[in-house]
């Protein structure tokens, strides 16, 4: 299994989707659909930009404690390829949020 393919397994899990179709990391009709309603119920955000050689995607995130902000960039040669990794892009910024709410490796082994 590669590295896109455990991301969409992660991803799905977190979205409470069982369904082993589901390619995330490709599709932002999947991501739209799935995961933008989970950290966009409030006043959250997505912001993509295009830069040369990168796609950068910014989701923001209301919580108790205020707004967090959460980056995924994806290294393209070109602007066209940049639109087309958009998703990819997204994926690893919902990812850092994934991890930001688990509960890190010392705390479980401190339980």
């Amino acid at each position: 299994m590669n590295k896109l393919q455990k991301l969409d397994i992660k991803l799905g899990e977190w979205a409470s989707v069982v369904h082993f179709r589901l390619r995330f990391t490709r599709s932002l009709d999947e991501c739209d659909k799935w995961l933008t309603p989970k950290f966009t119920a409030g006043q959250g955000g997505i912001e993509f930009r295009y830069y040369p050689g990168c796609a950068r995607c910014i989701i923001t995130v209301q919580d108790e404690s205020g707004f967090s902000t959460y980056e995924g960039v994806v290294k393209v040669s070109s602007e066209g390829e940049a639109q087309k990794c958009s998703a990819l892009a997204l994926c690893l910024a919902v990812e850092k949020l994934i991890d930001s709410q688990s509960p890190s490796k010392s705390d479980k082994e401190i339980k």
